[in-house]
């Protein structure tokens, strides 16, 4: 049985540059630009929240076709939520969030 191009471009060794057309190419270099994306996401969060027990990541189109970055984690018994339109954005609610719920639980009153 032949592979056909699509074959090739989802499961070779080969580079899928050498082998798919341009636009699936494109579709997979997003693909793992998003995977790459999530990825930093989940492991930001969990380097500041490592108690955390709950977690999720989001990618979400907004209305004028802007990516919009959503995260949000439990951390013992309180819901957090960041979104923002830009990595630089979230990395700054994340980092400020994780400090203030730091001191505010570090301390247990006695």
């Amino acid at each position: 049985m032949h592979s056909t191009e699509k074959d090739v471009c989802r499961g070779s060794v080969v580079s899928p540059s050498d082998t798919c057309s341009s636009h699936e190419n494109a579709r997979l270099r997003l693909a793992f630009l998003r995977q790459s994306i999530i990825s930093w996401m989940e492991t930001t969060i969990r380097s500041e929240f490592p108690e955390a027990t709950k977690t999720r990541y989001r990618l979400r189109k907004g209305r004028r076709g802007r990516i919009v970055f959503h995260a949000s984690v439990r951390s013992r018994g309180i819901y957090l939520h960041f979104r923002s339109h830009t990595l630089q954005g979230l990395s700054r609610q994340i980092t400020s969030a994780a400090a203030i719920h730091r001191t505010h639980n570090s301390n247990p009153t006695i």
